[in-house]
């Protein structure tokens, strides 16, 4: 059997029976990049079970980190691309032998604008994508840091629909089934 323990709104651990799902989506903040936060991912991809479909939007964190260059003594700049939860999800289900499906978001029309509208654009087009993991999705992970950006409109996106959501945030080790009552509190008082 694939079990896990969560937290339910009543702050009693349960079991939560994942062979009743097939479709599993996977969401994460940018911020969350650590080894710990790859560990849960990790646990959480080791319990699916084996019919188990694996969701990411394949985003990519980039960090930039200024050093000085040994051999000039200049500071130079150098970017990379960070793992996350949608990398790490795929990447754990690979290895299982699960099947995996990564939803990039699309610009077709990006060289149509430019500036201010051009990021809004991009936006609603990552709005689109989130759309389209949580309408695919049985339930719904999320590694979360706040109530903002990309992984918070998933989140919300997925409550609306109805679908289980089970949360993670840096302080903790447990995962916290989320419900529709949980659109209401803040973050804090989530874990409360």
């Amino acid at each position: 059997m694939s079990i896990i323990t969560v937290l339910n709104y009543n702050h009693d651990f349960i079991e939560f029976d994942l062979d009743k799902y097939k479709v599993f989506g996977f969401t994460g903040s940018r911020e969350r990049y650590k080894l710990l936060d790859k560990a849960k991912i990790y646990k959480v991809v080791k319990s699916l079970p084996e019919h188990a479909l694996v969701i990411s939007g394949k985003c990519k964190s980039k960090k930039t980190e200024t050093v000085i260059d040994k051999r000039t003594r200049k500071k130079i700049t150098k970017e990379y691309i960070n793992e996350n939860t949608d990398r790490w999800s795929v990447k754990f289900a690979d290895k299982r032998g699960l099947k995996t499906d990564e939803k990039p978001p699309t610009y077709p029309d990006l060289d149509k604008y430019d500036g201010r509208e051009r990021y809004w654009y991009m936006t609603e087009r990552n709005y689109a994508r989130n759309q389209e993991i949580v309408d695919e999705s049985d339930v719904l992970f999320a590694m979360m840091v706040g109530k903002k950006g990309g992984t918070w409109d998933t989140v919300t996106r997925a409550l609306k629909k109805g679908i289980p959501i089970l949360a993670n945030f840096p302080t903790e080790d447990y995962w916290i089934l989320l419900t529709k009552h949980h659109l209401k509190l803040s973050v804090e008082k989530w874990k409360k």
